[in-house]
């Protein structure tokens, strides 16, 4: 099927392609050295997940249609930004094969060894990982300027306050109480799916992460001075917000045992 038309330069397109597919090259490099335990895994999977979902708006706005389909942690498999379609894309819109891209990046091979702490690491720059937008609005400039506790209370809150505002629930809903109230399986304001049990994963994921990583910033100074750990919040804040927004009004959609 043929591309739509490109709406800019080639060669601005072909630079904005190559350097998502080095970003995602990264991130897959980074993730095959290890090390393997869960919140790490955690952490690279969450940095695919927002690298594709702001490649998807970057990507289709380089033509005068949309060249990837929408993509989402509940869509199917397929859809959302592979490096296999940016590079199809750049090998279809017609330059001379030698200047599409360098020789692509080695990436080692599995192993059981243990993990090398001289590794090349994913700069932790939460802008260009493409947190959600509104929620650098609210934490970017702590996080820039390694106040992380706050950066972190921000994020949280934040979530906190779209759950309020996206179930229409009291100003005095807050808390666990206010996830409970919001998506509540038995009888939800918001709906992440219709089978019962995973709308109560996502009930204990909301509950999770309002009990473990805004409530104890919103009664104490817990001193948080590791980035990487500000990263991995920051981005699971991100997360909740791009579930949030899958969300749909309760009342539209049936549950199923």
């Amino acid at each position: 099927m043929p591309l739509p038309r490109l709406s800019v330069p080639t060669a601005v397109a072909v630079e904005v392609l190559k350097g998502l597919i080095q970003d995602g090259e990264k991130i897959l490099s980074d993730y095959v050295r290890g090390p393997y335990n869960p919140p790490i895994v955690l952490m690279h999977t969450l940095t695919l997940s927002s690298w594709s979902r702001a490649g998807e708006d970057r990507v289709n706005a380089l033509f005068e249609g949309p060249v990837v389909p929408p993509g989402g942690l509940l869509t199917p498999e397929g859809t959302g930004l592979k490096l296999g379609t940016l590079r199809d894309l750049l090998f279809g819109i017609d330059l001379p094969r030698p200047t599409l891209l360098p020789p692509p990046q080695a990436i080692p091979q599995l192993t059981s060894g243990t993990h090398k702490a001289q590794r090349q690491l994913l700069p932790l720059d939460i802008e260009r990982v493409g947190l959600h937008p509104k929620l650098l609005e609210h934490c970017k400039d702590h996080y820039a300027e390694a106040d992380y506790d706050e950066a972190i209370l921000n994020a949280f809150k934040f979530v906190e306050t779209e759950v309020r505002a996206r179930a229409a629930a009291r100003p005095e809903d807050i808390g666990t109480s206010l996830m409970s109230l919001a998506f509540s399986p038995s009888n939800p304001r918001l709906r992440i799916s219709a089978v019962s049990a995973e709308q109560e994963g996502c009930l204990t994921l909301f509950r999770g992460a309002i009990s473990l990583f805004k409530n104890p910033h919103s009664h104490r100074f817990v001193g948080i001075d590791n980035q990487r750990r500000a990263f991995e919040l920051l981005t699971f804040a991100s997360l909740l917000l791009h579930l949030l927004d899958e969300c749909k009004d309760a009342s539209t959609s049936p549950t199923v045992p």
